[in-house]
Parts: structure tokens; C-alpha cells; sequence
């Protein structure tokens, strides 16, 4: 299996439990009647994975020897896939609109290992209106599940090991791993003309050295708040507030209020 930098594989994992077997006799004849699914293809050295929403291919993605092809044109790669080759995953709009980020957003922020981790609440922490994306669930060197967020809700989440999706519940054990690794891959929303000025180079450098001079060891978690929010003054300004209302083993309330104050400080100056 191929890794990347973030150690997750290049292809992305779906839930292995809720896979299907064609009940056509041949792929063309089971995409003519798709509606909402991801089609998944495993063949010698070839390997993609296809996604449909009502009705549509809105996107793909495939490996092989020659290298790494996406896009809907992965569709057309597989006209001569053997049926027995194919195995097809009903999962919900939301998780199949925001897959592509799997294979198409760049990694913004990596937490922990660190058993000072709520995984739950960081989880929740990622879906911000403006933005959609997904968050790799890392257990020591295995990817073991995905958690999907769109604007301010987390629309999905499965174990690669499981049989469908879910909530957040559905991955919850994972976070009881001291070894447990967050990996977020989002991605804007707002429109270009919507869209409001970033702060300035340096600020999130700035924001994250008085965390850390702050809370020291503790300060992963908050520092991730403000890494995986909007690159924006509203958004950097918005993230404050959550950190303001985190709550983090062994830190008190008080100095969590006070590394809020101060990242606003610089957000404002």
C-alpha cells in the first residue's frame, strides 16, 4: 500500500462492510441504473473508485502502473471490468459530494498523537459555515475511519472497517487510542466575490506561538482550531470564540478565556 506524506494511503477508504456485489451482469448495465453510490474497482494492479450523484458522475479516481488518474473521465477506464471486479457502496450526497477532498484538497492541519485529545469535539470543531471537507481518523499507521463536515455540520462519518454510515458516535471509539492522529483536508465554499481578506502573513505563526507560551504541551488541540478555520479575520476571529469555550484536561476555563483575548488582540491589532 502507497502512503503519503500525512502516512494515509492514496486511495481512500470506504466502508468495507457495507460493499455489494453487481446484481447486473456487467458494469454498463449497473451504471445505467445508478443513482447516489460510490463504485468501487479492484483488478490486478488497477484500482479506482467512481462517484455518483443523482444520476451523475461527479467524480473519480483511479491507480494503476502508469500512475494516478481522476476526474468523472475515470468512468470510461473500466468498460472492460469484469463484473465480479465491482463492488458498489450506497452512501449518502453529503459523503459522496465531499470524498474528491480525500484525493484533491491538500492536508491543512494534523492533531496529535496527544491523550489530551477530545477527538469528538475537534471533530465538530472542522465543520464551519464556508467550508466542506473531511477529517482523516489515523491509529498509529492505519487509516481506520473519515468524518465528513459541511458549512456547520459534520454529515457523515464511517470506520473503513464498518458497514455504513453514520455520526460522529460511528467513529467515536477510535479517539479512545492514545495513538489516534486527526488529519484535515477542507475546502472554501464562499464564493469569489463573497469572499473577505485574509489576515496577514505570519498571523497564525503569531496566534500559535502565544498558545503554546501559554499552555505548552496542552496547546495542540487550540492551536488546530485556529490552523483549520477560514483564512479570514472573520474566520480566525470566529475560531476565538471556540477556543474561548474549549475545554481542554488540566487547563481551567479561566486561561482558556485568556488565549482567546489574546489571539483576538492579534487578529484586531
Amino acid at each position: 500500500m502507497v502512503v503519503d506524506q500525512d502516512g494515509l494511503p492514496l486511495f481512500p477508504p470506504l466502508p468495507a462492510r457495507a460493499a455489494k456485489g453487481l446484481e447486473a451482469t456487467s458494469l454498463l448495465r449497473l451504471v445505467q441504473r445508478l443513482d447516489t453510490a460510490a463504485l468501487e474497482v479492484v483488478v490486478e494492479t488497477l484500482r479506482a473508485v467512481v462517484l455518483f450523484e443523482h444520476r451523475e458522475v461527479i467524480d473519480g479516481y483511479l491507480e494503476e502502473v502508469q500512475g494516478i488518474v481522476t476526474g468523472p473521465d475515470v468512468l470510461d477506464r473500466l468498460d472492460c471490468v469484469p463484473a465480479a471486479a465491482v463492488r458498489l457502496y450506497e452512501l449518502p450526497p453529503p459523503v459522496i459530494r465531499t470524498l474528491p477532498c480525500y484525493w484533491r484538497v491538500p492536508s491543512q492541519v494534523t492533531i496529535g498523537p496527544s491523550r489530551w485529545m477530545d477527538g469528538e469535539m475537534l471533530l465538530r470543531s472542522f465543520a464551519r459555515r464556508g467550508q466542506r471537507g473531511l477529517v482523516c481518523i489515523r491509529v498509529a499507521d492505519e487509516l481506520r475511519g473519515l468524518a465528513f463536515v459541511e458549512h456547520d455540520e459534520v454529515v457523515g462519518a464511517y470506520r473503513a472497517d464498518g458497514d455504513g454510515v453514520g455520526g460522529v458516535e460511528e467513529v467515536a471509539a477510535l479517539f479512545d487510542d492514545p495513538r489516534v492522529v486527526l488529519v484535515g483536508r477542507l475546502e472554501e465554499l464562499v464564493p469569489p466575490e463573497e469572499a473577505r481578506p485574509e489576515p496577514p502573513d505570519g498571523m497564525l505563526d503569531e496566534i500559535e506561538r502565544a498558545i503554546r507560551a501559554e499552555i505548552h504541551d496542552y496547546a495542540d488541540p487550540a492551536v488546530a482550531i485556529f490552523r483549520s478555520a477560514p483564512p479570514t479575520r472573520e474566520g480566525l476571529l470566529d475560531a476565538a470564540g471556540q477556543v474561548e469555550r474549549m475545554r481542554i484536561r488540566m487547563i481551567s476555563p479561566e486561561r482558556m478565556q485568556s488565549i482567546a483575548e489574546r489571539a483576538r488582540e492579534i487578529i484586531q491589532r
